[in-house]
């Protein structure tokens, strides 16, 4: 009899309820990587055993919401991990910091990318619908709602506490 990776599913549901999304179960009964639409992006997921527990990890990423990442293990336990960041922050006043950031940065990018392609997370292709469902995998556009959050009023900068991220002054 198989392992009962429901707790996993039911995991993965309760994290992407507003997109409606679920691992087929084939995927999830198999332990075949795959991936699904996400919104105005995609989500990639591999599985693996972790000190003999055996767990699911994800990689979304969405347009406009940005990426995230974790696994989800047949317990249900579920561990967020970090995702790929492009966005470098730096103190243009501190010299060499520019440099120093975009080297962390770059190192930190290549460890989680070799981390994916370690679990296979790239190895899945899109996950098709079951065959008794004739009809194509659904779509779900959502968007993050963001003007409802407090923003700072604006202050002038204070020379000793100026950053840029991606060359733009905060």
């Amino acid at each position: 009899m198989p392992p009962d990776r429901s707790p996993i599913q039911k995991k993965f549901i309760e994290l992407f309820e507003p997109h409606d999304l679920k691992i087929p179960g084939d995927h999830l009964r198999d332990g075949t990587p795959g991936s699904l639409p996400y919104g105005s992006g995609r989500l990639m997921f591999a599985f693996g055993m972790d000190d003999g527990a055996f767990f699911m990890e994800y990689y979304a990423h969405h347009r406009i919401g940005g990426d995230c990442r974790g696994r989800i293990y047949e317990d249900g336990r579920h561990v967020p991990l970090p995702e790929l960041c492009t966005m470098i922050c730096y103190n243009a006043d501190i010299p060499g910091d520019y440099e120093r950031q975009e080297k962390e940065n770059r190192e930190e990018y290549e460890r989680i990318m070799k981390e994916l392609i370690e679990v296979g997370i790239f190895s899945g292709g899109p996950a098709s619908p079951p065959s008794n469902d004739p009809s194509p995998p659904k779509l779900t556009y959502t968007y993050k709602r963001i003007y409802n959050y407090d923003l700072p009023s604006p202050r002038p900068p204070s020379p000793d506490r100026t950053l840029f991220c991606c060359g733009l002054r905060l």
